[in-house]
């Protein structure tokens, strides 16, 4: 890892952006052999809404009046099958064009396109330098680096900060030499009204600090027609402990649900939970990182969650009393893979897998609940034993919102043509998770 450390090192971050950083990629670095999983993870309808710009001391001045309506994107031009965090149908169909610059030390950032409902803000950018901003020092995955390199926003929402999953959802490539194109997906952990002020703020943009910030009035009055948002803030015991339920929202970027708490000395953020709605379906929960507290103080954390529909009436939260790994694995030649003999409570499946000469992607299903954390795909040779490739193994995971099927990539850039034609198997790291039923918490969303 110390070549990530090294990166940010020769790069010009803040103490706390290199925190940051360095959390963000070591959930992000995974090594084939390591069994927790890479935290990624984690969504406006059709509005004829108008946003305009707020004139603030150092930020953008945006066009006057954007329409949001459908419309092209123009970080979808390019490869599309590294992506974890768009869609471009879904973003396209819901998004604003702003095209708003600032220009500082030589770097220009640029805000594209904006999408908003009652779930998500997806931002759309474009940073370029004058200088050279490929990393050639450093191996990974090129839309890693790009990733890693692309500007990390914060909003406020008419004045207030929001409170964003502990993983940062950025995805970006290369343009050329000396530009970049991505978006970021921040997940809303509270309402925001039809009419809302945003400021995005970057503190760092390539590598130049300044005064990055945008601001925008939106008016997002039509998005609630094909969502469902709720703030119970319902207290609730859950597994011995107390927790409230902050927020639901079902909306065409996504589902989340925000839970707030007061963890005791040494206790972490609850973050293990089944959730099912009331027709008993299970909803696959997307592991997208936790946002911590200081003591003392309320943890707030939301939640992808996908496979929901507008007609829900409750969703069920249940705790995790005990879990339990196991490795499933069987032939590439005959689908599905990786299936439990005795699936139990709910399980991962591969059905589909394709095995490239760099990489393997595999599709997966989930069936009933597959536990609390995202799949992990492992290849291995005809005896079962793990297949380990010449130099790093890395890997990419990524949720549909509503089918709740995962794509799970697995590169291996420095394999050998014989180390890939050992692969015969394919496997998956399954969760035996007993629920407890007695502290489950119910929320009503109607």
């Amino acid at each position: 890892m110390n070549r990530y450390t090294d990166m940010m090192g020769r790069t010009s971050f803040t103490d706390e952006e290199k925190n940051a950083l360095s959390v963000r990629l070591r959930h992000a670095a995974q090594r084939q052999g390591t069994r927790r999983p890479i935290r990624v993870t984690r969504r406006a309808v059709c509005v004829a809404a108008v946003a305009t710009a707020v004139c603030i001391a150092g930020a953008a001045a945006a066009p006057t009046i954007v329409r949001m309506a459908q419309g092209s994107i123009g970080f979808f031009n390019g490869t599309q099958d590294s992506l974890r965090y768009g869609s471009q149908a879904v973003f396209e169909q819901f998004s604003s064009a702003v095209g708003s610059s600032l220009t500082h030390g030589g770097v220009t950032l640029t805000i594209d396109n904006i999408a908003l409902d009652d779930s998500y803000l997806g931002v759309f950018f474009t940073a370029s330098s004058d200088q050279d901003i490929r990393s050639t020092d450093i191996e990974a995955p090129e839309h890693w680096l790009a990733s890693w390199a692309a500007p990390s926003f914060t909003v406020k929402a008419d004045g207030e900060e929001l409170r964003t999953p502990g993983n940062l959802e950025i995805d970006a490539r290369y343009v050329d030499e000396h530009t970049l194109t991505g978006m970021q997906r921040l997940a809303l952990p509270k309402l925001i009204g039809d009419t809302v002020d945003l400021v995005l703020t970057a503190p760092s943009v390539l590598g130049e600090e300044a005064d990055w910030r945008f601001a925008l009035t939106v008016d997002k009055s039509a998005a609630g027609v094909q969502s469902l948002s709720a703030e119970p803030m319902q207290e609730v015991d859950f597994g011995g402990r107390r927790i409230r339920i902050d927020k639901v929202s079902i909306s065409p970027l996504g589902n989340t649900i925000t839970i707030s708490e007061q963890p005791g000395k040494d206790e972490y953020p609850s973050s293990a939970f089944a959730l099912r709605d009331d027709k008993g379906n299970y909803l696959p929960v997307i592991d997208n990182g936790l946002d911590g507290t200081a003591p003392g103080q309320r943890a707030v954390n939301t939640f992808s969650f996908a496979g929901a529909s507008t007609d829900i009436k409750s969703l069920t939260l249940v705790p995790i009393e005990e879990t339990g790994g196991i490795k499933t694995a069987s032939s590439i030649d005959q689908y599905p893979i990786a299936k439990p003999a005795q699936p139990g409570a709910g399980y991962y499946q591969i059905d589909k897998l394709e095995i490239g000469g760099k990489r393997a992607v595999a599709t997966i299903s989930t069936h009933g609940f597959a536990g609390s954390v995202n799949p992990e795909l492992t290849l291995l040779d005809e005896s079962g034993e793990d297949i380990a490739f010449s130099g790093d193994v890395y890997m990419d995971q990524s949720c549909d919102p509503k089918t709740g099927i995962w794509t799970v990539t697995l590169y291996y850039p420095d394999a050998t043509a014989a180390e890939v034609a050992k692969i015969k198997q394919a496997g998956l790291w399954q969760m035996n998770a007993v629920l407890d039923e007695s502290g489950a918490a119910t929320v009503s969303l109607q």
